[in-house]
């Protein structure tokens, strides 16, 4: 999920451009190498336009929260995201996987004087996917 200063642009980050200015939450299931942690993982990541995307390390240079979400992708209910957003104050994501009725807590974040949480003022929200075989 983006919400980013630009349109949506094809790229290698999980189908979208790299080096973008916004938000992005990745909902990543593969993993490539992160040891020490549990797949599929939820990561917010603020993008500054200028700052790549950590691949090769499953993001971890760039994330602003995550958590695991074990058991995302056999769910037996649909899955849904809650995103709460407060401008320039705080972001959190719950996650409902494991029953219609349940939100789990993904994570929250608050700016602090070394974390903005900043959404451009003007933003367009996309959605991308990549699939590696």
């Amino acid at each position: 999920m983006w919400i980013t200063k630009e349109r949506a642009v094809p790229g290698p980050v999980f189908g979208s451009v790299d080096r973008f200015e916004g938000l992005a939450i990745f909902f990543d299931t593969y993993k490539n190498n992160r040891p020490g942690v549990s797949f599929p993982l939820v990561m917010a990541m603020m993008g500054d336009g200028q700052t790549a995307y950590d691949q090769a390390n499953d993001g971890k240079s760039n994330e602003l929260a995550s958590c695991s979400a074990r058991g995302l992708r056999a769910a037996s209910v649909p899955t849904k995201a809650r995103v709460t957003y407060f401008q320039d104050k705080s972001l959190s994501v719950d996650l409902q996987y494991k029953s219609d009725s349940s939100w789990t807590p993904c994570f929250t974040v608050t700016a602090t004087s070394d974390r903005s949480i900043n959404i451009p003022n003007v933003s367009y929200l996309g959605f991308s996917a990549e699939i590696i075989i």
